[in-house]
């Protein structure tokens, strides 16, 4: 029984190996730092598009690329990058980086951590 066991060991132990070799390049990174709150709010009926850079950070178009915004959410949203359509959970008909409000992808709730301009955000050119 015992020499039995040994190849089935021996190939559970290789393939626990090559699956942490193929891990993604984005789980190897340093854990991300979490988005500071800026005070920015952005009112629902204005958002004319959106786009998912990656499962942290959304793309925010309102009108003019002046008025676009980059949403950057407290944790990984592995839904964003493969929705059709977002829904956005608000008391007052706006969202808020400052008081928790959530993107919903599919079932996934996604909290805003930060909503800054466009054009002050680090590395936002979409894909």
């Amino acid at each position: 029984m015992r020499r039995q066991l040994a190849p089935i060991l021996a190939l559970s132990a290789l393939c626990t190996l090559a699956a942490c070799a193929t891990m993604d390049e984005e789980s190897k990174q340093a854990p991300r730092r979490l988005p500071e709150a800026t005070g920015e709010c952005i009112v629902i009926r204005t958002i004319s598009d959106w786009q998912a850079l990656d499962a942290y950070t959304l793309l925010i178009r309102r009108g003019t690329a002046d008025d676009d915004r980059i949403i950057e959410l407290l944790h990984r949203c592995h839904s964003i990058k493969n929705v059709d359509a977002l829904n956005f959970s608000s008391n007052d008909g706006q969202i808020c980086d400052y008081r928790n409000d959530v993107i919903v992808a599919e079932t996934e709730h996604c909290i805003i951590g930060a909503i800054t301009k466009r054009s002050e955000a680090p590395n936002t050119s979409p894909d």
